[in-house]
Parts: C-alpha cells; sequence; structure tokens
C-alpha cells in the first residue's frame, strides 16, 4: 500500500513594508491626436487677420480699394472738366487775335474732303462778316468763300500756313510765314494754328476797306461777287485764267455746283 503523500504547509505571503499602499491603476485615456503643422508660415502680427480671411479675399479686397480710389480720381477730374467749361467768357471772343475759343484741326485731299471740312467753318466766317466790329452789310456766298478756299489751297488743309483758308497775308496778332518770292504774290502770309484762327484771318482781312466791294456786290448774286473778288487786290492774277476778272473761282462754283450751299441747311 502506497504511503500518501504529506502535504507541505503553505508558503507565507512576503511581508509588506509598513507605511506603503498599493500603487493605483493608471487611468484608461483616449489616446491623443498627433499635431499636424501647417505648410503655411504665418508671419507674427498677421496671424489673426491672416486666420479672419478666406483664400484670395486679400487681393480681392486690394483690387476693390484700388478699384475705389481711381474711380474717385476719375469722378472728381471729371467734375474739374465740368466746371471749367461751365465757366462763361470774360467778355466776347475778338475776331482778329490768337487766342481761339476751340482747337479744331481738320485734314482733307482732295475736293469732296475739302468742301466737307471747310463747309462749317465758312458758315462761321459768314456769320462773322455780319458781327462787330466794323459789321459788313452783306456777307460772303458760302459758294464763293468756298471756291475762293479751294482753289487757295488746292483742296488740301492744311497747307503752308496752316489753316490759313483765303492764304490772306500776314496779319498782327498772327505768326506769319514767308511766300514763294514770286511776281504778285505776298512775301509773307499769316499762320494759322487752328481752323478757328484760320476763320479770324479770312473775317478780319474781309472787312478791310480793300475789299468792300465784295460783300457791296451781294445783293448782285454769287457771280457778281466772285467777280468783284477778282478784281480786288486778293486776287494777285491767280483768279484769271480765261481773261475774265474771278473766271477761276466762277469755273469752280459751276463745276462743283457749289452754290447748292448757298441754301440754308445744306448738307456736304
Amino acid at each position: 500500500m502506497n504511503a500518501r503523500p504529506r502535504s507541505q504547509p503553505p508558503r507565507p505571503l512576503p511581508a509588506r513594508p509598513t507605511g506603503t499602499h498599493p500603487a493605483a491603476p493608471r487611468p484608461i485615456t483616449a489616446p491623443q491626436r498627433a499635431a499636424v503643422s501647417s505648410p503655411t508660415t504665418i508671419i507674427p502680427g498677421v496671424a489673426r487677420v491672416y486666420d479672419r480671411l478666406r483664400p484670395g479675399q486679400g487681393e480681392r479686397r486690394r483690387r476693390v480699394r484700388l478699384a475705389l480710389i481711381c474711380g474717385g480720381v476719375a469722378a472728381l477730374l471729371f467734375i474739374v472738366f465740368l466746371t471749367v467749361r461751365a465757366q462763361p467768357w470774360r467778355g466776347a471772343p475778338h475776331v482778329g487775335t490768337v487766342a481761339a475759343t476751340t482747337a479744331s484741326r481738320p485734314t482733307a485731299y482732295g475736293e469732296h474732303d475739302f468742301v466737307c471740312a471747310a463747309l462749317p467753318f465758312a458758315r462761321l466766317a459768314q456769320a462773322e462778316m455780319l458781327t462787330a466790329p466794323n459789321a459788313q452789310p452783306y456777307p460772303w456766298y458760302l459758294s464763293v468763300l468756298l471756291a475762293q478756299w479751294g482753289v487757295e489751297g488746292h483742296w488740301t488743309t492744311p497747307g503752308a500756313a496752316g489753316y490759313n483758308w483765303g492764304n490772306a497775308t500776314a496779319l498782327a496778332g498772327y505768326p506769319a510765314v514767308p511766300g514763294q518770292r514770286q511776281p504778285g504774290i505776298p512775301t509773307t502770309f499769316a499762320y494759322a494754328a487752328t481752323a478757328e484762327q484760320g476763320v479770324a484771318i479770312a473775317v478780319t482781312t474781309s472787312k478791310s476797306d480793300a475789299y468792300a466791294t465784295i460783300a457791296a456786290a451781294y445783293p448782285a448774286g454769287r457771280d457778281a461777287q466772285a467777280t468783284a473778288l477778282g478784281q480786288s487786290a486778293w486776287d494777285a492774277n491767280h483768279y484769271t485764267d480765261s481773261g475774265h476778272p474771278g473766271s477761276a473761282l466762277l469755273d469752280t462754283m459751276h463745276s462743283y455746283h457749289l452754290d447748292r450751299f448757298d441754301n440754308a441747311g445744306t448738307t456736304c
């Protein structure tokens, strides 16, 4: 009979140090998300402004501010322009001076283009012939003015004397240019920088006593007035090409039917 093993006594627990307690278990917490650094570098001092603006918003604001500034400047300049333009003239413009209220500089070559460019200024000259100073009793016919201006300028504007429509001689208050040094041709001509100055030169010259017979011929008709112009000192022997005074003007008036412009309201 086998002997039953003898049970061993239980091992004693290790002695606990006095004054100590078992360590409390560490609390279980959620895993912390790792911080991701932004690829954009933020300059210190503008980070707050940057955070408030959406992408591209700052550029749009800059463009809006620039557009508002440009618009304001343009509006201010426009107001100044209207204010200056609305100022009344200090007295009526004096015919025969260099100063002009406007500065028209048309260009034309050939009979049709020349007549279309000169027509409004011929009408202006016709009206100013009847105004002071030294107002004339009658004006020149538009057909006579256009024929003279076309013959003098060879249907081209501006010419060697600028916009001196009738190639009038030198006139006080205007620059002068030399003539062609040919017999019967003046040694100097008045120079007009604008079409309006050319009108002033033509009107002032036409009002002189030397050309009073041209205005006086108005009641007899346009042909009589062209003949009177051919008999005047303005002719310089180049308005006569068939033995009849002013024949070059008459031929021009009839060939181009310039008489149609003597009717009020006729356009080019």
